[in-house]
């Protein structure tokens, strides 16, 4: 079974004063297994390029005992929880809590398998379509899930380094596992968020054919990043990969291309026996070559040769390892190779590092097309295994750092009060930014436990999805034994062969304000639950006011003009006080529209929101 590999990477600072991130390609040719992996410290928490740089150390650990994993799962769960581990050491010798994202792409027995924690993303591209990537672990992405945005909306939005989940810290973070198909000509992009950040789905599809060697590579990122203002570091490894398939009929060609080529030249016989009046000069130059003569075509070889050393494109590729002062920014090429730096941007020299790494002293590493591969590999000399660092790079120690405040908007934001926040991944907010996450303010809704497990039941349907999601929660102590949970009515987000079910907590069929609950179906199975979720709800459910009297009450007090022109929805909302009756509307303040919660036994005026764009559908 023949898979071809090539690959090139890069890494530039952005807008920063420190690049950390930080990545590898790690390579066995001639075993066809690679293994790459990004990792993107953290910038809301101290240390981050430690975090990523630990990751990177962690993932060449478990590369060299990799025959002690032989499923490829295993492996990369493996890789993972020691890249957890190796963060938190990492961390407690300076004194420092750092965090990072990372996405990791193995190739291995024939198949593509990819892991992922955060928003670092793994990317597939075949041909001129875009074929899927993987699922962000943040705010932003859950707002596309509902769509409350669209997927070109989420690079730009406020909630976008919010994350639910990191490598490093107490919470043990939670990956997730994807399969990729490598019918025909693949092209994988591995890459931070600083990259996905920059382009549209489109304009990533249209670009790839573009970029067909280092050189291309660095040049779009470098002039794409230079029309920012303040852009986060940005690292993509891209890699193109032929499966067998595409190697099959790749090499079943052949044959018909030299009965085709001795065709050709059969008739150029032909035809000079009857010009051969001509010049014999003339009648050579008037012979097409074997280019012309020949139609293009994928051109791989049947079998790799197994003694034959990896292409520079095979090579493995190098960690980015720039300083951690500010100024410099840090890439590396992922085929081993020295690379210039891009103009007026400083760049340390790459570097290769681990036992199957392979250097070369010259040229410049090309991409083929996405049509086409390699067809032979150059000889190279191997190099020397690279040592690994005997200690992360030194930081002063300091005081850990706080957990890092959300913003205003998002405390207001009922997904925000329905979701885990680890932190925002970028400079942290300012102190009059708001509250901490599980804490509560005036006028806001109380703390809610976050619920997150795995999950394995199966699911004839996604109409069964919420009873047994309730059971689950009930048995488990999340919700009450007069709760449930119920479908929100929107129709479910497809994530390749997932779906995400969206729905949201009852008590005695009331609906509890900021409790909700995904729910991810994948081949008949209902694989994970996450959200929040309260169990200890205890008040009468007969309203005091109604919906009408609520409002004329409100108004009174407040001196104000509330209308409504639809009926408002009676809820469960928890301040930190307990939790209340409550009406939830759409109504008019002084001619100002917005999403409002009275007291159904007071009126007082509990949560409002401006409405910028009003969604139907859904709670």
């Amino acid at each position: 079974m023949a898979i071809h590999f090539s690959s090139i990477g890069f890494s530039h600072i952005g807008q920063r004063d420190e690049n950390q991130d930080r990545f590898q390609v790690f390579s066995a040719a001639e075993n066809e297994e690679w293994l790459v992996v990004v990792a993107d410290g953290m910038g809301g928490h101290k240390g981050g390029s430690i975090a990523a740089q630990a990751v990177i150390e962690a993932a060449q650990q478990c590369w060299q005992a990799r025959q002690n994993q032989t499923e490829n799962e295993a492996f990369l769960h493996h890789l993972v929880h020691s890249a957890q581990a190796t963060v938190n050491v990492a961390g407690n010798a300076v004194g420092l809590q750092p965090r990072s994202t990372m996405a990791a792409l193995l190739v291995r027995d024939g198949q593509a398998v990819s892991i992922h924690v955060g928003d670092c993303r793994v990317i597939q591209l075949r041909g001129n379509s875009y074929i899927k990537r993987t699922t962000d672990h943040s705010i932003a992405q859950l707002h596309v899930l509902q769509g409350r945005i669209t997927e070109d909306e989420m690079a730009t939005h406020k909630d976008q380094n919010k994350l639910t989940t990191s490598v490093g810290g107490d919470d043990e973070p939670e990956p997730e596992i994807e399969h990729w198909d490598l019918s025909g000509i693949n092209t994988f992009i591995v890459c931070s968020d600083g990259f996905w950040e920059l382009y549209t789905k489109q304009q990533l599809t249209e670009l790839q054919s573009t970029i067909k060697s280092q050189a291309s590579l660095e040049k779009l990122v470098t002039e794409r990043i230079a029309r920012e203002e303040r852009h986060d570091n940005t690292t993509v490894v891209v890699a193109r990969i032929a499966g067998p398939g595409a190697v099959a009929e790749s090499s079943s060609r052949k044959p018909a291309l030299m009965l085709l080529l001795v065709g050709v030249l059969l008739l150029l016989a032909v035809l000079g026996f009857w010009f051969f009046s001509a010049p014999a000069d003339k009648t050579r130059s008037s012979m097409p070559t074997e280019a012309e003569a020949l139609p293009s075509e994928p051109s791989l070889p049947a079998e790799k040769r197994s003694n034959q050393a990896p292409s520079p494109l095979e090579a493995s590729a190098p960690a980015s390892t720039g300083s951690s002062g500010g100024g410099s920014s840090e890439g590396g090429g992922a085929s081993g190779l020295p690379k210039p730096p891009p103009s007026g941007e400083k760049s340390s020299t790459a570097k290769t590092e681990g036992p199957d790494a392979t250097t070369v002293e010259a040229g410049q590493p090309t991409l083929p097309e996405s049509e086409t591969v390699p067809m032979e590999s150059e000889t190279v000399e191997p190099a020397e295994p690279a040592q690994l660092p005997e200690a992360l790079p030194e930081v002063q120690p300091e005081e850990p750092a706080p957990h890092e405040p959300k913003s205003k908007a998002s405390q207001n934001h009922p997904l925000m009060m329905g979701f885990a926040v680890v932190a925002p991944k970028e400079e942290p907010a300012s102190e009059d930014s708001g509250e901490t996450s599980g804490t509560s303010s005036g006028g806001q809704p109380g703390p809610i436990t976050t619920e997150r497990r795995k999950v394995d039941v199966p699911v004839a349907d996604e109409s069964e999805v919420p009873g047994k999601a309730a059971d689950i929660l009930r048995d488990s102590g999340a919700i009450g034994p007069d709760d449930s949970v119920a479908n929100s009515g929107a129709n479910p987000p497809a994530l390749g062969s997932a779906k995400v079910i969206r729905m949201q907590q009852t008590h005695k069929e009331i609906p509890v304000f900021g409790a909700e609950v995904l729910a991810i179906v994948k081949q008949g199975r209902m694989i994970r639950l996450s959200g929040k979720t309260v169990a200890d709800i205890e008040l009468d459910t007969e309203p005091k006011l109604s919906f009408e009297e609520a409002l004329t009450t409100a108004a009174a007090k407040l001196n104000k003009t509330i209308t409504s022109e639809e009926q408002g929805t009676l809820i469960i909302f928890k301040d930190p006080y307990g939790y209340e009756l409550a009406w939830r509307g759409l109504v008019s303040i002084d001619g100002e529209e917005s999403e409002t919660i009275f007291s159904a036994t007071d009126a007082t005026l509990l949560f409002t929101e401006p409405v910028i764009h009003h969604r139907g559908g859904g709670f």
